[in-house]
């Protein structure tokens, strides 16, 4: 829980800072608002004691250099994001579109299922990510499949395996 407490305000602080209405005329230079969102990260990172500001500084005004405005700096934003190091936190601008650091590949491409007693379920649960759509549903029906498909009245326990599962949408 007390993990959860620390990354929760750099959510709600970089939503705060990087809220502009893309509509209006921006008030603020790009040089001002990468140094705001720099100030909010580390005032607020969970790894704020593992990182070099000043080099971090640095580099996000670098990235951000040739933007003309401050809806123009995603990628300097992106760069902030990967070297937080925390691949939990992102920015959610105006319009709804969401700002990420480098994706994490946990994907499992050859995941093998192991042989089994016919008293023990087994299930595979991948990530998802996305909203409530056919996607989701299909997803939801594949884990039920599996469950249907090794259940009986003689199962002791379950596996669920997670290998390859880097969260989604709960």
């Amino acid at each position: 829980m007390k993990k959860l407490e620390l990354i929760l305000p750099i959510f709600l602080l970089l939503f705060t800072a990087c809220n502009r209405d893309s509509n209006e005329p921006e008030n603020i230079s790009v040089e001002n608002f990468l140094n705001e969102v720099v100030d909010i990260m580390e005032r607020n990172s969970i790894n704020r004691n593992n990182i070099d500001w000043a080099d971090f500084r640095s580099q996000i005004l670098n990235s951000g250099m040739a933007a003309q405005s401050v809806n123009q700096t995603d990628e300097a934003l992106q760069l902030a994001l990967e070297l937080l190091g925390d691949n939990h936190s992102f920015i959610r601008r105006q319009n709804g579109r969401l700002v990420f650091g480098a994706a994490i590949d946990c994907q499992q491409s050859n995941v093998v299922v192991p042989n089994l007693p016919e008293n023990i379920g087994y299930v595979r649960v991948s990530s998802f990510s996305g909203s409530i759509n056919a996607a989701a549903i299909a997803f939801a029906e594949d884990i039920q499949a599996q469950i249907r498909n090794r259940d009986h009245q003689d199962i002791e326990g379950w596996i669920v395996d997670l290998r390859g599962n880097i969260g989604g949408n709960m």
